[in-house]
């Protein structure tokens, strides 16, 4: 999912430098959902060959077998699955509300044109694609993983204040970004992974049911704070 939205990001500024003049962008627009529809086209062929190899239904009907969902792991898993939560939430109060309103300071000309909000999504695609990469290195384990996430409870306000105009450096709005979409990667992907390890060998194969609901429930809730607080704060 990391490199596929640095691509996507890839394609949209590929798409917006091919029709670089302001008055453009209907034909930037459709030439990048176009491009867009193609990949996504080649991907589900893909998925559809690789669904129909042998070897493929054979994993499937035995990942099926096993996965029984057994709410007496939920002890074993809660804290975890909190973690992941929370550390999605985070990304989601500023991404990619938030993100996207950080004027650019120091070239106000790239606020007209659309480059400058561009050049921070692709900045937090890229960062999060390089964080999902870094996962081989495990920095905190099932029990200390909190010791990552709830620091990144600090990038919410430094996102804001670059939105906000107090911290008026594009350096800052650019750096604040690049760690938002690090930790992201790594952070995220790194909760998800740990929760493996609260549970028996034999249990592993239900651990992704219960990361997927702390998925989705920390971005419903981030993106609920999202909108609530740029009311309050006038973002």
């Amino acid at each position: 999912m990391g490199w596929a939205l640095f691509v996507s990001a890839l394609y949209r500024v590929a798409t917006k430098a091919f029709f670089y003049s302001t008055d453009s962008v209907v034909p930037a627009t459709m030439l990048y959902f176009a491009v867009t529809v193609a990949t996504v086209a080649g991907g589900l062929f893909a998925y559809v060959q690789l669904h129909r190899l042998s070897i493929t239904q054979r994993c499937i009907h035995q990942a099926h077998a096993l996965q029984v969902v057994d709410l007496s792991m939920w002890p074993k898993l809660w804290f975890n699955e909190c973690m992941v939560a929370l550390s999605f939430g985070i990304t989601y109060v500023v991404y990619p509300g938030v993100l996207t309103t950080i004027p650019s300071y120091n070239f106000p000309a790239s606020n007209a044109n659309g480059w400058w909000p561009l050049v921070l999504m692709t900045t937090f695609a890229g960062c999060e694609a390089v964080g999902r990469s870094c996962v081989r290195w495990r920095l905190a384990t099932h029990d200390t993983i909190w010791k990552l996430v709830v620091p990144r409870l600090l990038l919410i306000p430094l996102i804001v204040c670059a939105a906000k105009g107090v911290l008026t450096h594009d350096a800052i709005s650019v750096l604040s970004v690049a760690l938002v979409g690090w930790s992201n990667g790594y952070v995220g992907t790194l909760a998800v992974v740990v929760t493996n390890d609260c549970v028996d060998d034999h249990e592993q194969s239900v651990t992704g049911m219960f990361a997927s609901l702390g998925i989705n429930v920390g971005i419903l809730a981030g993106a609920t704070v999202s909108v609530i607080a740029a009311r309050v704060v006038g973002l």
